[in-house]
C-alpha cells in the first residue's frame, strides 16, 4: 500500500505515555492501541509506520507501546486541522485526567488511571501524511528525518499508563465528543461551541504535573491561575467581561447527586462590599479565585496559604473536581429517561445509564467534600458538615 489519501482511517499523532486496550472516541476520531483493527492494516501496508511504532522506550530503555490518534476521512484536512485535533484530544484527556484526580483526592490513589493531562501529550516527531518520513513543526524547530534513526521516549516525569475501555468512556467525554463532531465534522453551531474547546485547552495546560524537578508554591499558583482562566472561559456570558459572579452562577446551576451535602448555604464569602451566603462549591471556588489574584498580582503567599482555613488540602487539587462540575452545568447534561419498563433490555440499559450519570457526578462531589473534610470523614462530620 502506498496511497494514503484514500485511507478510511489515518494516524495524525502518537501518544507515547499511554497504552490503550481497544479505543476511546467515536466514529470520526479515536485514540487506539497499536493492535486495534484500524491500525493493524496500516502497520502491514506502511513499513515505516510499523518501525516508528516500535521505536519508543522509557528513560531506561524499556520498550513501551504507544497509542495513536486516528481520524476518519470524514474529518476534512485531518492532518492540517490543528484546532480539530486539539479539541478532540482534550475532549478525552481532560475528563479522564480530572476523573483520576478526583479518585486520588477521595481514595488516596487512582491506581492506573491517569491523573495528569500531559499523559496525553503528543510526541513532536510524527510521520507525515505519506506515512514515510518523520516531520516536526514546533515553535522552535521545523524539520524531517529518517525513521530508522529515530529513538522516541515517553515523558520521564510520568508513569506509562495502561488504559482499558472496558468501563466505557467518561460521560463528560461522551458529550464533548458529540459537540466536537457537530463543530468540526458537521460544521454546526461553531460559534457556540468554540468557547468550550478554548476552555478545555486551558484546562489541559492547568492539569499538567505541577513540577518536574524542584517545586515552589509559585508552580501551584501558576496552575491555579490557568484553572481560573478555564472556569472563566466556560462561564463567559458572551458579551462584555466575565466576572466572579458568572462562575458562581454556573456552579449554582449544577444539579448535585448529593444536594444536602453540597447545596447547604452555610458558608459566606465577600463579593465586593457585601457578604453572600454560599454552598461548598462556591466557597471552594472563591478561595481558588483569591489565590489566583494574589499570585498573579505578586501579593505575599506561601505553601501554607494554599490550604485555607477549614480545608484539608492544597486547593490546587480541588480545581479539577470543580471544573468537572462546571462542565456538567455548562453542557446541561440531564439524567437518562426510562422510556419503557416493558422492554427488559431497554430498562436495563436505562438503569445502567442512570447509575453512570450519578457516579460521574458523585465522584466530583466527593472529591470537593474530601478537599474540605479530608479523606476519612467521621459520621459526625458527614452529618453536621462542619470540620
Amino acid at each position: 500500500m502506498t496511497d494514503t489519501t484514500s485511507l478510511e482511517w489515518s494516524p495524525v499523532a502518537i501518544l507515547p505515555n499511554i497504552e490503550i486496550e481497544g479505543e476511546l472516541g467515536n466514529r470520526y476520531g479515536s485514540i487506539s492501541s497499536v493492535s486495534h483493527p484500524n491500525i493493524a492494516p496500516l502497520l502491514d501496508g506502511f513499513p515505516e509506520l510499523k518501525e516508528f511504532t516500535g521505536r519508543f522506550s522509557d528513560s531506561f530503555g524499556e520498550r513501551v507501546r504507544p497509542s495513536f490518534v486516528l481520524f476518519n476521512q470524514a474529518v476534512k484536512e485531518r492532518h492540517q486541522n490543528s484546532q480539530a485535533f486539539l479539541a478532540f484530544r482534550n475532549s478525552i484527556a481532560v475528563p479522564l485526567a480530572t476523573y483520576g484526580r478526583c479518585l486520588m483526592l477521595k481514595n488516596g490513589s487512582p491506581h492506573t488511571h491517569p491523573m495528569w493531562t500531559d499523559s496525553f501529550d503528543c510526541y513532536p516527531w510524527m510521520l507525515g501524511k505519506d506515512l514515510k518520513n518523520l516531520v516536526i513543526s514546533s515553535g522552535a524547530l521545523k524539520g524531517f528525518h529518517e525513521v530508522k534513526k529515530f529513538n522516541g521516549q515517553s515523558s520521564p516525569q510520568l508513569p506509562h499508563r495502561f488504559l482499558s475501555n472496558a468501563g466505557g468512556i467518561d460521560l463528560l467525554s461522551d458529550r464533548l465528543l458529540e459537540i466536537w463532531s457537530n463543530t468540526f465534522v458537521k460544521k454546526q453551531q461553531i460559534k457556540t461551541h468554540v468557547p468550550i474547546f478554548r476552555s478545555l485547552e486551558m484546562a489541559y495546560e492547568a492539569g499538567r504535573v505541577p513540577f518536574q524537578y524542584a517545586q515552589t508554591d509559585t508552580d501551584h499558583g501558576r496552575l491555579i491561575a490557568l484553572w481560573i482562566s478555564a472556569f472563566e472561559i466556560l462561564a463567559h456570558p458572551g458579551k462584555g467581561n466575565v466576572a466572579l459572579k458568572d462562575v458562581l452562577r454556573l456552579l449554582d446551576g449544577y444539579e448535585p447527586a448529593q444536594p444536602k451535602r453540597i447545596r447547604s448555604k452555610k458558608y459566606s464569602v465577600k463579593l465586593r462590599n457585601t457578604r453572600k451566603s454560599v454552598d461548598l462549591l462556591e466557597k471552594t471556588y472563591r478561595h481558588l479565585y483569591g489565590l489566583r489574584n494574589d499570585y498573579l498580582h505578586g501579593n505575599p503567599r506561601s505553601f501554607a496559604s494554599l490550604v485555607p482555613r477549614g480545608f484539608s488540602i492544597n486547593l490546587l487539587h480541588a480545581a479539577p473536581a470543580l471544573y468537572r462540575i462546571c462542565l456538567f452545568s455548562k453542557l446541561a447534561i440531564k439524567p437518562p429517561r426510562i422510556v419503557s419498563v416493558d422492554d427488559t433490555n431497554e430498562f436495563a440499559a436505562a438503569i445502567f445509564a442512570s447509575s453512570q450519570f450519578n457516579q460521574c457526578r458523585s465522584i466530583a462531589e466527593n472529591a470537593v467534600l474530601a478537599a474540605r473534610y479530608g479523606n476519612l470523614l467521621t459520621n459526625e462530620h458527614r452529618k453536621s458538615g462542619e470540620r
